[in-house]
Parts: C-alpha cells; sequence; structure tokens
C-alpha cells in the first residue's frame, strides 16, 4: 500500500492532531504541516527518516508528543517527551526586538528541565519562535510573561530497621558477661518489635531496609524469613554489634566476608547496603566495603538530606595532642575525595535509640523522653527540608526494641500520616534510594572540603 500524503493545509490543523505514524514525502513538508499545529497547541514533536527501500522511498514519520500538562486521557497512547511550551512565550519578546537570535544565544538563555538546552533545541525553538511572530500580532500588552514550569517535589523517604536484637547486648567488647535482663529486652526486639513492625510496615504498604547483624539473622531465622518474604531489603549492621572502630582491617574483612556468605544464603543476593553497628566507624572501612562490592552506606553524616558519594579512605588529618608543639598538630586536613561508595546519611536526630530506649546506669541515654516531643522533632526536620529542597531523602533509623513498644508505634503512624500528606512522598528502601542516585535518576550532593 503506498503511503498516503495528508491534504490538510497548515492553516487547517488546529482541529485535530496529526497520529504517530502519518506519512510526508520530505522532512521539510513534515515540518510545514506540524510546525503550526505543535506551537499553537503547545506540543512538542520530532521527525524521524523513515527509508522504505523497498519501494525506493525515504519517507518522514512525524511523532508528536503531548506535553506534561496535558491530560493522559486527552490523546489516549500518545507518547511521552518533553515540552518546548515555555519557551515561544518567555523568548518571543526579546526575539521580536532582535530577529538575529541564533541557536546558540537561545542555549545560553534557556533552560528546560533545569538542564541548558541541546543545540538541535535550541534550533528548534528558534523556528518555533518564527512561525509563532509570523502568525501572531504580538503586542506587549496581549504576551504576558510566562511563569517558569512549578518543579516536581519528588522526595524518597524510608525506614532503616536495625534488628540488634540480643547482639548488641552481648557485644561486651571484653568478653564480659552482660546483664541477662538486657538479653532479654534484645529478644523481646527480635520477636514481638519485629511482627508489630512488620504489622505497621504492611498496613501503610512500606517496604524497608531491615539492617542486621549476623547474629540475629543466625539466631532468629524464621523471624528472618517473615522479613525476607515480605519483600523488604535486609542489610548489613556487623555480625555482634561490634565496633568497626574497635577492630583492625584484617578483623573487619573476616567480619564482612561471613556475614555476606551468610546473607546470601538467606536473600539470594549479594547485600547492596551496610551500616556500622553503633555509628562508629574506622579510616579504612569504605576501602573494605569497595572491596566487597557493597554499593551503599548509612553510617556518616555529612549531609543529612541528600544522597552523596562518601569520601574514600584518602583524607588525612591531624589530632590534637597538647602534650606536643602546637606546631605538630597545627594543619589542615587534606582534600575530601570521593569513593564509589554512595551515602545514604545517618542522623542521631531521626534515631529512636537515644531518646526512646531507657539503658540504667548510661548517662548519655535517656530513653523516658515523650513521643510528642520526638515526634514534633522528626516532623519539624522533615517539613524544613520540604520547604527548602525540591527532590531530598528522609531516612529514618529505629529499633524493633524500642519502636516495636506501643507508644511508639502509635508515634509512627501519626509521623507517617504527616508526611504522606506531602505531594511527590514516595516511601522506598534505602537500596532504591542509592540505585536512584548512581544511575542519576535522583539528585545529591557533591562533599567538598581539604586542602
Amino acid at each position: 500500500m503506498e503511503p498516503t500524503t495528508p491534504t490538510l493545509s497548515v492553516h487547517t490543523m488546529t482541529a485535530s492532531p496529526y497520529t504517530i505514524g502519518t506519512t510526508f514525502p520530505t522532512i521539510q513538508d513534515a515540518r510545514d504541516a506540524v510546525l503550526r499545529y505543535t506551537v499553537d497547541q503547545k506540543l512538542s514533536y520530532r521527525i524521524v527518516k523513515s527509508d522504505a527501500t523497498r519501494r525506493k522511498k525515504k519517507l518522514v514519520i512525524v511523532s508528536v508528543y503531548r506535553p506534561h500538562t496535558c491530560p493522559p486521557e486527552t490523546h489516549e497512547n500518545w507518547k511521552m517527551a518533553s515540552s518546548m511550551q515555555y519557551v515561544v512565550p518567555r523568548l518571543a519578546r526579546s526575539f521580536h526586538a532582535n530577529p538575529t537570535l541564533k541557536a546558540a544565544d537561545i542555549q545560553e538563555l534557556e533552560l528546560l528541565g533545569g538542564r541548558r538546552l541541546k543545540y538541535h533545541q535550541a534550533w528548534r525553538a528558534r523556528k518555533q519562535l518564527e512561525t509563532f511572530l509570523q502568525n501572531n500580532n504580538i503586542e506587549d500588552t496581549i504576551l504576558p510573561d510566562v511563569e517558569e514550569p512549578p518543579q516536581r517535589k519528588r522526595v524518597l523517604v524510608g525506614y532503616g530497621i536495625d534488628v540488634d536484637a540480643v547482639s548488641n547486648w552481648i557485644n561486651t567488647g571484653d568478653g564480659s558477661p552482660p546483664n541477662p535482663i538486657n538479653v532479654s529486652r534484645g529478644v523481646y526486639g527480635a520477636t514481638v518489635g519485629v511482627d508489630r513492625l512488620l504489622k505497621l510496615l504492611e498496613k501503610y504498604n512500606i517496604k524497608a531496609t531491615w539492617f542486621t547483624p549476623t547474629h540475629t539473622i543466625e539466631s532468629f531465622p524464621k523471624q528472618m524469613v517473615k522479613i525476607r518474604d515480605a519483600g523488604h531489603e535486609i542489610g548489613l549492621h556487623g555480625y555482634t554489634h561490634e565496633h568497626v572502630s574497635d577492630l583492625s582491617d584484617e578483623q573487619q574483612r573476616s567480619v564482612l566476608k561471613r556475614s555476606m556468605e551468610i546473607f546470601t544464603k538467606l536473600t539470594g543476593q549479594i547485600p547492596m547496603g551496610y551500616t556500622a553497628p553503633g555509628w562508629k566507624t574506622s579510616k579504612g572501612l569504605i576501602r573494605i566495603l569497595e572491596e566487597h562490592g557493597i554499593i551503599y552506606d548509612h553510617s556518616f553524616m555529612h549531609h543529612d538530606f541528600q544522597p552523596y558519594y562518601v569520601p574514600d579512605s584518602n583524607s588525612q588529618w591531624v589530632e590534637t595532642n597538647t602534650a606536643n608543639a602546637p606546631e605538630s598538630w597545627m594543619a589542615p586536613m587534606t582534600r575530601l575525595r570521593p569513593s564509589t561508595i554512595v551515602e545514604i546519611p545517618a542522623n542521631w536526630h531521626l534515631d529512636d535509640w537515644p531518646p526512646l530506649q531507657p539503658n540504667p546506669g548510661t548517662a548519655a541515654q535517656q530513653g523516658f523522653v515523650d513521643t510528642q516531643v520526638v515526634e514534633r522533632l522528626w516532623k519539624e526536620q522533615f517539613d524544613y527540608a520540604y520547604r527548602e529542597y525540591t527532590t531530598f531523602i528522609f531516612p529514618m533509623t529505629i529499633h524493633p526494641e524500642v519502636s516495636g513498644k506501643p507508644h511508639v508505634l502509635l508515634m509512627h503512624e501519626r509521623i507517617i500520616e504527616h508526611i504522606n500528606q506531602h505531594e511527590g512522598v514516595e516511601w522506598v528502601p534505602f537500596g532504591d534510594m542509592a540505585k536512584e542516585f548512581r544511575e542519576g535518576r535522583f539528585p545529591g550532593v557533591t562533599i567538598e572540603g581539604g586542602v
């Protein structure tokens, strides 16, 4: 069947758009036919060559795209594309005053979706401007300034759940016996606490990241299967919650190797993420995580609401030692350089343990703070970030032993419902945050410092 050439003239195009697949004899014919309609209707379009070799003809296929502001039901099954609809009205006045405006000039003046226009986009914008001005009697009084399209909020929110269970209490460091009462609290967390948090997450359709010491996996296998089968992410968290800052590099490697073997048996895949027990790290930790193929970490605090590549292990600083001459320790830190490990930042102010976990005999622990106070603290952090950032992440750290308590569960319900009132919120595991950042689909920040 021979391709048909549309008979509609350029001036009758406003009645209805051409559909995808409409053919024209030449590219110029296609541009002439589509250009006015796309400008009038504020649509973007693309011209694609198609070589029909069997008929020894070269045809042009025109794809008309709907802009993001066009409801899907208006033009069903049309393709999505970035629209140029904001370029023409914004530049019309300056182009009318200066018809010699070139595509390169438009590149310098215009941004599309926050990015500099490519040359072919700027060239198309110039052609649209020519047509727009030829077919409209431009007066300042009838060409109002067009507001910038509002940037769409995108907020990735997630829970990092540290299933410390018994391991935290038997991590005495020197092998001294723990208080059996504390061990029982750990059992509570691994059983009652885990079950209650799974129920909470299911109620709100949230997938979380469960950072789990390997001791917990081996000691409470049925509970870990529940977490796995509910579709949650499981991340690394030491073996018995031992503090990395107390380990040599070789000890860290041994723990990581054993942990990854156990995790892989449980989940069928290598874990993506890691959080240091007690958020106590070492100078060599990031290098060791890189050696073992870990994608992201959740221990450092260079930022609070943005992902970034955590600085590598090569930066140096000199500790102050007042026993020595000041000249020996008065020196700046060396330059921070990014590693390959994504950081989903930790934040003591978004951690349930310090304010809500009683630990008699430890001055740093409070444990009996009113949940209304903690709730306000967490909500205010979210509200500030939502006001100040178009895109941000909001990782919260909780523990089944703490957040499995009734009064804290009710606090989480209120926090979740508060966050869900905001546009653009997505609840995701930390691993999804890291993947989006690594793949360039979610912006973040670059950490700078040192000389």
